[in-house]
């Protein structure tokens, strides 16, 4: 079902300036394992963001595969997420 929010405006509206709604039920599956040091290089990478605020606990069904990829010339490591479908 298709929810839109119409708005009595004198232009056009151009490009993505509506809301929408999809009714859908995330997709199952098994979360991906990481090796132990990597797990822990994770928790201690996430807690440092959510300290500074740029992450916040979710409570969102949905999920993205977590990968961790070492950062080019240091010993750091970068999380990034899988969004592919």
């Amino acid at each position: 079902m298709w929810t839109f929010l119409i708005a009595d405006v004198s232009t056009p509206i151009l490009g993505a300036d509506f809301l929408h709604y999809f009714a859908t039920t995330p997709v199952v599956a098994k979360p991906r394992r990481l090796a132990p040091d990597r797990l822990r290089i994770t928790k201690t990478e996430f807690q440092n963001l959510m300290h500074l605020g740029h992450l916040r606990p979710s409570k969102s069904n949905y999920a993205s595969p977590l990968h961790m990829v070492p950062k080019k010339g240091t010993l750091d490591w970068r999380p990034f997420g899988d969004y592919r479908a």
